[in-house]
């Protein structure tokens, strides 16, 4: 029997077999294999908890960093469609993007608050915008942030 290994199954697999080897790391934050997929998964129901449905496309503006891995993953589980954004990309051009694709959530590092200040109104398919690393300063960002949004899910 052929199973296609999936990037889900291949984080299932090491989940399974490396439970307790590090998966992660970054700067100083290390994760294993099962708190990475727990992370993941969190993500997943978080989104749900969004709203976002099957199909829906998920923005990431952001850094390399542990967060934008887990979006490879969680925005999977959710069963919607990853968009990373280029963080060297200009406004008007991540609004073509976000609109083009008819992003529903953007997940945003406050390094680029202002670019995502100067195009959340342009960017009509957006629900909610979601601030990864700080805590929202602003009435039309998500209430809490990233680890707040994972901290309130449950595994999807």
């Amino acid at each position: 029997m052929n199973v296609p290994l999936t990037p889900l199954r291949c984080l299932r697999h090491a989940e399974e077999q490396f439970p307790h080897k590090t998966a992660v790391v970054c700067d100083d934050r290390r994760f294993t294999y099962k708190e990475f997929a727990e992370r993941a998964g969190r993500l997943g129901g978080a989104l749900r908890g969004l709203g976002v449905e099957k199909g829906d496309r998920v923005a990431f503006l952001s850094s390399n960093c542990h967060r934008l891995l887990e979006a490879y993953y969680g925005v999977l589980e959710a069963g919607a469609v990853l968009l990373p954004l280029n963080i060297r990309l200009a406004p008007k051009e991540l609004a073509y993007i976000l609109n083009d694709a008819e992003a529903k959530v953007v997940f945003f590092e406050s390094q680029f608050l202002p670019a995502v200040e100067a195009v959340r109104r342009e960017a009509l398919s957006v629900e909610s915008f979601v601030l990864l690393d700080a805590e929202p300063q602003a009435e039309w960002v998500e209430d809490g942030n990233y680890e707040d949004l994972l901290a309130g899910a449950e595994v999807h």
